[in-house]
């Protein structure tokens, strides 16, 4: 009975706390999904936090257990790659002495998958009870989806919640409630701090842009519905997992969409960013999340000539008498059009027009033939989902 008594106080505790918790524990910035870390980078753990800090990777997500254990993998290969560097806290260890936090994967089938007589639970509780580990990522999907998942999902969330009330616990779901109402999203809300959806735009063969619309507006919507139904907001924080590169089905990740994956987050305020995987991902993959959100860690987006967004500079000179030159900026592939209008709107020159990738450039206009006064110049863009139209006035004086 007293461990009963003791684990409803630690779950009450536990509840009252839940709000705080994501402050206490930040996966902000940037982060990776490793899969298979013993054949990353040929398994060498050094070059393995050197490619990450020199990404600003500032945490990464490492698979430790499935039902079993956190060493199930045939021939216990986690086991053996962590015992070449003394252990996997000695890891965790050189981890933290470059600035990277560690938090342990655990995919979770609802079942004991290997029949080895150790619970789900029993491995999440193995994995966040490893000396000095950040925490836990639950990847929960199809698994965990169908009639009467929610009961099992809290009596799982509840055994890890006695042990370890204020640990730092995120689950990885679908990216749409919609079409995946069968899954526990209400129960695994209440017991996790961050909801990490897997936002594959590549895998549905869709844009970057219209993954993340289809992605916020069915959350808003389904959160909407869960307060209204007295469930609180059960979605939690959101960190996007994102496609380092092609898996399995679909298409292949295109120039530029990790950039305006990573440009979208950014802007719109979510508190993270991550990829899957590691391994999947091409040395242009890796160069594009270098570039990319530069909340805290100084890296400067512009370089390669690469832009976090679109702009449209004002022309220098202004006034001008004969020739002057327009700046603009484009972080992905589009069609752009730059047209100049006199006073009445019509077109007196037609600068650009035609698709470019990703970039900052320059374009020069010659007024020969115009008479002085006022102009504006006119910068559309469109990737097919989204338009960007930006003006500005310049003056000629011959």
């Amino acid at each position: 009975m007293k461990i009963t008594y003791r684990r409803i106080l630690t779950i009450v505790i536990f509840l009252l706390l839940s709000h705080n918790l994501f402050a206490s524990v930040s996966t902000t910035d940037k982060g990776i999904w490793i899969w298979k870390v013993w054949k990353t980078e040929n398994g060498d753990l050094n070059a393995i936090i050197t490619k990450l800090k020199s990404s600003g990777v500032k945490w990464v997500v490492i698979k430790l257990g499935d039902s079993d254990s956190y060493y199930n993998m045939a021939g216990k290969l986690l086991y053996k790659w962590a015992s070449n560097y003394q252990g996997f806290n000695n890891i965790i260890s050189q981890f933290h002495n470059n600035g990277i936090k560690v938090f342990g994967w655990q995919f979770v089938y609802s079942y004991n998958k290997w029949d080895t007589g150790t619970s789900e639970a029993a491995v999440a509780n193995q994995i966040l009870d490893i000396k000095d580990v950040d925490g836990l990522v639950i990847d929960a999907e199809g698994a965990y989806e169908g009639q009467n998942k929610g009961a099992v999902a809290s009596r799982y969330l509840q055994i890890i919640r006695a042990d370890h009330a204020s640990g730092f616990i995120a689950y990885s779901s679908f990216a749409r409630v919609t079409g995946h109402e069968l899954f526990p999203w209400i129960e695994f809300g209440e017991y996790c701090d961050v909801n990490m959806p897997q936002a594959y735009w590549a895998a549905r063969c869709i844009a970057p842009l219209v993954e993340f619309d289809r992605m916020q507006e069915d959350f808003d919507k389904w959160e909407l519905i869960w307060k209204n139904n007295g469930h609180g907001s059960s979605i939690k924080p959101i960190i996007p997992v994102g496609q380092g590169g092609k898996f399995e089905a679909g298409c292949s990740v295109k120039s530029g969409e990790i950039l305006t994956f990573c440009y979208i987050l950014e802007n719109k305020n979510y508190p993270g960013v991550s990829l899957f995987s590691y391994r999947i991902m091409s040395q242009n993959a890796w160069a594009e999340y270098e570039l990319s959100w530069d909340i805290n860690t100084g890296i400067n987006l512009e370089k390669n000539n690469i832009p976090r967004k679109l702009s449209l500079s004002q022309n220098y000179p202004n006034p001008f008498s004969s020739n002057t030159i327009i700046n603009y900026k484009i972080p992905g592939t589009a069609f752009v059009s730059i047209k100049i209008y006199d006073i009445f709107g019509r077109v007196v020159a037609t600068l650009v027009n035609e698709r470019k990738p990703a970039g900052s450039y320059s374009v020069t206009f010659h007024a020969s033939g115009l008479t002085n006064g006022i102009y504006f110049y006119r910068l559309s863009a469109t990737d097919g989902v989204h338009n960007f139209t930006a003006e500005k006035k310049l003056i000629l004086r011959q």
